[in-house]
């Protein structure tokens, strides 16, 4: 998935500051510079020139920024060397310095071709110094180039002043071919002077070359050097672990932050829709207490006419019909009561009703006569039974008053 992307590249600042740091006998002088990369373009951020510390550099340089070093100068030796497959430090160490302790120095390799390379040699006792003296000021020094070859990377944008392929670098005349430095001259008097070099388009004051080259080079990841500098390859793998550790904590961050806001959105989304409800519930909330009163009455309705029968098929006239239907002429019937009404309330003072039941009251002449319309009664299908309640002879009448219960099927 991640097949051709280099973790250099991924764990690069946009920010880079270059140095140059020159060895003037018993003086120094270094020139600083700090490019911004923004999308593709490149810019020059801000410079300082001449100065005799590193301390110096802070007004310039913030310590998260990583640091490519430029040394050159006294005690700075740069030589082209041939190459066999036999080579390895030490042998090309003694195409420098015959009889030289590989422990006391520090190498530097470019290839020209498959035969020849440019070494550049110097004693770690002169480098060693230079760089604790920045480490102590709080930079991070993450490369360091020894001598002029710090343009090895560059040659392919510097613009020529004069000859194709002859390029004057400050006190350095530099001869290329095909992008690969072939000679190198120190000079000391030059009789033309440049303000300012060409480097991609981009006009680089002269005191600032050495500088800009260790810059550009980080941000062009075209590094042709061998570095073997042991403190330097250190910083490098601690500036790298601290990016790693930043963009891991940015991440995180970013991704909680993201979460966070998901979280309010969809917190928003609820509440607004729960506030909705709540107002459709207050719109509502009378209709719902009438329809549960409506409800409660209607089963309250229903609860009366079950017990009252009044849901069942009403045959009121046709108890009536057949009560008078087989009535003998000797009674005379006073009232008919159907489903008559129990004279007592309940306790809610709510009118009951005796179903199955009718109440027939009256006058008879002959009291054989009621005793055998009674028993005519019992036969009939659609009784149940019936009773004789109360019988009395009325002197007034000069007959029997009689009241008899029915209990309907």
């Amino acid at each position: 998935m991640f097949k051709g992307i280099k973790l250099d590249s991924f764990l690069k600042s946009n920010i880079v500051a270059g140095v140059e740091y020159r060895l003037k006998g018993d003086d120094i002088s270094i020139n600083a510079i700090v490019l911004k990369k923004k999308k593709n373009l490149i810019d020059i951020a801000a410079s300082k020139e001449n100065v005799k510390s590193a301390t110096e550099l802070k007004s310039i340089i913030a310590e998260n920024i990583p640091l490519q070093l430029s040394i050159h100068g006294k005690g700075i030796i740069y030589r082209k060397v041939s190459l066999s497959e036999n080579d390895n430090e030490i042998s090309l160490l003694q195409k420098v310095f015959p009889n030289a302790n590989a422990g006391d120095f520090y190498i530097q390799l470019v290839n020209i071709d498959e035969s020849s390379a440019w070494i550049t040699v110097a004693r770690k006792s002169i480098i060693d110094p230079v760089l604790k003296e920045f480490k102590a000021s709080g930079h991070k020094v993450i490369s360091c180039i020894l001598g002029p070859l710090c343009f090895a990377p560059l040659v392919q944008w510097i613009e020529t002043q004069g000859l194709s392929g002859e390029i004057q670098l400050n006190d350095y005349f530099i001869k290329t071919d095909k992008n690969i430095i072939l000679d190198i001259e120190e000079i000391t008097n030059s009789t033309e002077k440049f303000n300012e070099v060409y480097i991609a388009g981009m006009p680089v004051k002269t005191p600032f070359l050495f500088s800009f080259a260790g810059a550009f080079t980080y941000f062009i990841g075209n590094n042709p050097f061998t570095e073997n500098i042991t403190p330097v390859v250190e910083e490098r793998k601690e500036f790298h672990q601290q990016r790693i550790f930043q963009l891991i904590g940015v991440g995180a961050m970013t991704f909680f932050f993201a979460i966070m806001i998901a979280n309010y959105f969809v917190f928003q989304h609820f509440s607004s829709e729960r506030n909705a409800l709540a107002d459709n519930l207050a719109v509502n909330e009378n209709t719902i207490l009438e329809y549960e009163r409506l409800k409660k009455e209607l089963s309250q309705k229903e609860s009366f006419l079950k017990k009252t029968g009044l849901l069942k098929t009403s045959k009121n006239s046709f108890y009536a019909d057949r009560l008078a239907a087989e009535l003998p002429i000797s009674l005379q019937l006073t009232e008919i009561s159907i489903h008559p009404v129990l004279k007592k309330a309940n306790e809610e003072n709510k009118i009951l009703f005796k179903s199955d039941t009718i109440l027939v009251s009256g006058f008879c002449i002959k009291n054989t006569d009621l005793y055998e319309w009674l028993n005519n009664l019992k036969t009939k299908k659609w009784v149940s039974n019936a009773v004789l309640i109360n019988y009395s002879m009325d002197k007034t009448e000069n007959a029997g008053a009689f009241n008899i219960g029915i209990k309907t099927r």
